[in-house]
């Protein structure tokens, strides 16, 4: 009689650990549902360039970024490696809005290239910069090649990470 009062026992525990179980996984399933990527995203902004036909996506924080556009100039050199004449193009650089002379921060320069430019880059028949090695491909579209200047971050000031990163991440994108 005991042996089937202590049967009856486990038998109760059983279905009560299982109905925890149950309980509790239904409950988990419930919260695992992926939600939407996007609602996960942190905020970001967009810098457009209509002229080159290219964007730069951006945190929230760089909200109130300035954009500093100035010229890139590389030196030609002919087929027997001697200096040339020199060519020039736009450098567009999207500056963090916390930016101080005192204390500068990391900016965003992407440099705009002709597609024979980047060709001569890359034959190093252009060099731009003191850098020994070419430009980094950022993007490109149908009349232009976005390029991250070699050593860019050379002196590592604040934000460089971050810029490092948000460059990783795929932020410059060509539209034309």
């Amino acid at each position: 009689m005991k042996h089937l009062e202590c049967r009856k026992h486990i038998r109760l525990a059983v279905v009560a650990c299982l109905i925890i179980v149950v309980t509790v996984y239904a409950a988990c399933a419930r919260g695992a549902v992926p939600a939407d990527p996007a609602a996960q995203a942190p905020p970001s902004l967009r810098y457009e360039n209509a002229d080159y036909g290219f964007s730069v996506t951006l945190p929230a924080a760089w909200g109130g970024y300035a954009v500093i556009v100035s010229t890139w100039e590389g030196f030609r050199f002919n087929e027997k490696g001697e200096a040339d004449g020199t060519e020039t193009g736009p450098l567009l650089s999207i500056r963090h809005p916390s930016w101080t002379e005192a204390d500068p921060y990391q900016d965003i320069p992407v440099m705009i290239l002709t597609y024979l430019q980047w060709e001569n880059t890359q034959s190093e028949a252009l060099q731009i910069g003191a850098a020994p090695l070419p430009p980094g491909e950022l993007a490109r579209n149908k009349a232009y090649v976005f390029a991250l200047p070699a050593r860019y971050n050379f002196a590592y000031p604040r934000g460089f990470e971050e810029v490092d990163a948000i460059l990783k991440g795929g932020a410059v994108q060509a539209s034309l």
